[in-house]
């Protein structure tokens, strides 16, 4: 089962798929507070009996204590607060979630690619995983003829990047719908930014450097999430020429490549 974070859980406590995991979690933070409390309490009670029994010389330093361990642990709630942060980044995906999808089998499926076959623009992108923490993304190169797409010859043309998830500020980006939504854009608000590492690059016979660009995830409408890439294809009006492009989530079923 994976683990999720505190602030992961409280970006989605109106979600009914987690609200019950949020106020469990909400409930172990309650408890582990109650605790700190009681811990103080005691320890109150232990300098009051001791400034009754112990010299007047003597009392300055257990009040001194006890102010101590007050102070730390008002500390410790200062720095692991994520309310602040939790309420910057409301768009926020976390890639985890991209990697505990089943085939219709029943197996966990490693890797999560995103699709939008067109010409003159690459077709997949996919993002997997590299040992625990590390992950990757793999592009399939332009289309560049053949029997579309079957036999698209693009799929001969990748390059692979080594990246890095960040969260960023709430940004409104216009973007091309992809096939699911159908033609037309739209505008969306995402927290999530994938910078590519170019000094990881593993290329195959690739055509071009991607990691010049800004890439995205988004919770689309449809509940799944999206990848959002330069529109690669071109092709446009003037006005439409910061316009990005959607790439949907395939299932493992559709990820036949």
């Amino acid at each position: 089962m994976a683990y999720h974070t505190f602030k992961f859980l409280r970006r989605r406590r109106k979600d009914p798929k987690w609200r019950d995991e949020y106020h469990l979690a909400l409930l172990k933070r309650l408890c582990s507070v109650a605790s700190i409390l009681l811990v103080v309490v005691v320890i109150l009670n232990i300098g009051k009996y001791s400034i009754q029994v112990e010299s007047v010389n003597e009392a300055p330093s257990v009040t001194r204590s006890s102010v101590t361990v007050e102070a730390a642990i008002y500390e410790e709630e200062i720095q692991t607060d994520p309310s602040e942060e939790v309420e910057s980044s409301p768009y926020a995906v976390d890639p985890a979630i991209l990697f505990n999808r089943k085939t219709s089998e029943n197996h966990f499926y490693p890797m999560a690619t995103f699709g939008f076959f067109s010409v003159n623009a690459p077709n997949l992108f996919r993002l997997e995983r590299i040992g625990e923490s590390r992950l990757q993304i793999k592009i399939f190169d332009y289309y560049i003829g053949g029997d579309f797409p079957e036999h698209d010859q693009s799929f001969e043309h990748s390059v692979s990047y080594e990246l890095s998830v960040v969260t960023i500020p709430t940004k409104e980006i216009t973007i091309f719908n992809g096939a699911k939504m159908g033609p037309g854009k739209r505008t969306v608000k995402v927290n999530t930014e994938l910078k590519l590492l170019p000094e990881t690059v593993d290329s195959i016979d690739s055509f071009s450097d991607f990691s010049n660009y800004k890439y995205y995830l988004f919770h689309n409408s449809q509940g799944e999430v999206s990848l959002i890439v330069p529109n690669f294809a071109g092709n446009v009006g003037v006005e439409d020429l910061e316009t990005m492009a959607e790439y949907n989530l395939l299932t493992p079923e559709e990820d036949i490549y």
